[in-house]
């Protein structure tokens, strides 16, 4: 309750994180990359769009009743999704650093915005994972609530025309370079490894950032994204940047019932979800009761989540698949 004051404050304040120094990518012998020489400096921000910064009525307080957890939130008529899919959504809610099997690689971490990154690699599955940790601590809930939008220019994307959340961005910027060079040394080092992208909460909102980032970076490397319970992170022009470049079958975006996360941002302000979401419509999880959502020119499928108004940071967010958030994977 304390966590989700604070980040409601912070939405009212409009507080506003710095953003890093740009790099420049190298390549990876033997895969063909788009470095960017010359990236430039990316302070200050860019002018952040006009979004007012009073409290704002479509984010509702903190809700912690109200609906029972076995409560069937859409009378929808979903066949479900395959045991394939949905056991890779269980298998990569549960992947850094160490679980599955995973070879730790290495932690990036910065201390003003408390963003934490796990890289691992399964060598089984031929695959580098990054992980992306979710909101624990005051930097994380100050990162939450900073909603205006600004353009999207990181160390490896340049879009001034996209716009996204600024503290997701800033955020992301902290350790944009140090990422995606680890990422690189990995690639360089296993070749014919793909990436795999995840993270719940704010880590799914970086982890749809960092999939752009190195999905732009090396495009012929096949990169696959999983998020859950993941905010929306940007507008339309970033929904389709995303959906165009990572590729809507490789895009897993998952939300539990009628966790109120992926809704809490209105798109009245002018945010929109990319694709392709996996929607758990009612307990128990199985797949069986996970609906894969319609692909649409962007995320907002009125059948599925969009459809339940959000009670802001509830039980369901806390729990995927039947495992507490809590669960020390990534924290």
């Amino acid at each position: 309750m304390r966590a989700f004051s604070l980040a409601t404050a912070l939405i009212s304040t409009g507080f506003v994180l710095g953003t890093p120094t740009p790099g420049v990518l190298p390549d990876i012998p033997g895969v063909p990359g788009v470095p960017l020489p010359g990236v430039p400096e990316i302070l200050p921000s860019p002018p952040a769009v006009a979004i007012p910064n009073a409290p704002l009525p479509g984010i509702p307080a903190l809700s912690l009743s109200g609906r029972s957890d076995t409560t069937e939130v859409n009378n929808t008529s979903a066949e479900g999704v395959s045991t394939a899919v949905y056991n890779d959504l269980v298998f990569y809610f549960k992947c850094c650093p160490r679980p599955n099997g995973n070879v730790f690689v290495d932690r990036i971490f910065h201390p003003l915005s408390d963003t934490n990154v796990y890289i691992a690699r399964d060598d089984i599955k031929k695959e580098i994972v990054v992980a992306l940790r979710g909101s624990l601590s005051p930097q994380n809930f100050i990162t939450d609530g900073t909603i205006v939008m600004r353009s999207f220019v990181s160390s490896f994307v340049v879009e001034p025309a996209v716009l996204v959340h600024k503290g997701f961005l800033d955020a992301w910027n902290t350790v944009a370079l140090n990422t995606v060079n680890v990422v690189r040394s990995q690639l360089a080092s296993h070749l014919g490894y793909t990436v795999v992208v995840t993270g719940h909460s704010l880590g799914g909102a970086l982890a749809s950032l960092a999939a752009i980032s190195i999905k732009m970076s090396y495009p012929y490397i096949p990169l696959r994204l999983y998020t859950y319970g993941q905010p929306r992170t940007g507008d339309v022009s970033y929904a389709s940047l995303l959906n165009r470049q990572v590729g809507s079958p490789n895009i897993y975006r998952s939300v539990h019932t009628w966790d109120g996360v992926p809704t809490i941002i209105p798109t009245g302000i002018g945010y929109r979800h990319h694709l392709t979401e996996y929607w758990t419509y009612r307990e128990p999880s199985a797949p069986e009761n996970t609906r894969l959502c319609d692909v649409a020119p962007n995320g907002e499928d009125a059948t599925c989540s969009a459809s339940i108004p959000s009670e802001g940071i509830n039980p369901p967010h806390f729990v995927y698949f039947n495992i507490p958030y809590s669960t020390p994977f990534c924290v």
